[in-house]
């Protein structure tokens, strides 16, 4: 990745974002994601707003210097991470083991403890919510 805009997609799909997504949450409009992933511009002002809604280091992503990864302080600004963080910790390890199931990757498997039912259960659930998710703020008012 040898230019800003490849660096730019690169982020922008391991986040697993579209680029109207990466516009509402930096509050621009979706042709300049575009126009800055095809290289029309050297640099951008969004760029440490799109290091940090990417989760990668900022110097990486505007001069490909250094790691790409962010580092555990960086994320730690993220006062939304800070509050997930501090809600995890303090749960009990029933729990914190639910949440490592939901946040699993794909092709992983269930996990000893759980019956077929219970994993049923909880992946319709996170169906659901994707789906709802999705849906636009007219759509969940129904």
């Amino acid at each position: 990745m040898n230019t800003f805009g490849a660096r730019l997609k690169f982020a922008r799909k391991k986040a697993r974002l579209s680029q109207q997504e990466v516009a509402a949450r930096i509050g621009t409009k979706q042709p300049l994601i575009s126009e800055l992933e095809n290289d029309e511009y050297q640099t951008s002002g969004f760029t440490p707003r799109l290091a940090h809604l990417y989760k990668v280091n900022a110097r990486w992503l505007a001069e490909g210097k250094g790691p790409m990864d962010v580092t555990a302080t960086e994320l730690l600004d993220d006062e939304e991470l800070i509050s997930l963080l501090h809600r995890y910790i303090a749960q009990d390890d029933a729990t914190k083991a639910l949440v490592q199931h939901l946040l699993r990757e794909d092709g992983h498997p269930m996990p000893i403890w759980m019956t077929n039912g219970t994993a049923a259960a909880i992946e319709n659930a996170r169906q659901l919510v994707q789906e709802r998710m999705k849906a636009s703020p007219k759509e969940l008012d129904q």
